[in-house]
């Protein structure tokens, strides 16, 4: 990659390339908002969320026996899916 800055590894220079790409692709003005909506929004999330803990205690208790069945399921599939493909050479 020919570019005017010099970074010292192959990761900081492709950040440094994306970055460069995002600030043709947007202007000032939509950044800003930007990263002034991800702040707000994650704050708010967290409070929310906070604010919330004692009934996800109260109502959610268990929740996670139904997201372990899932994911076993999920896995259960790729597993029958892959074990009976039939490879013709």
């Amino acid at each position: 990659m020919n570019s005017q800055h010099k970074c010292k590894s192959k990761w900081i220079d492709l950040i440094c390339l994306i970055l460069l790409k995002i600030k043709v692709m947007f202007s000032n003005g939509q950044l800003l908002f930007a990263v002034f909506f991800i702040i707000t929004f994650t704050g708010i999330v967290i409070f929310t969320y906070r604010k919330d803990f004692k009934g996800h205690q109260i109502h959610y208790k268990g929740s996670y026996k139904i997201l372990l069945t899932f994911i076993v399921a999920i896995i259960i599939l790729f597993i029958i899916k892959y074990s009976t493909q039939v490879y013709i050479e």
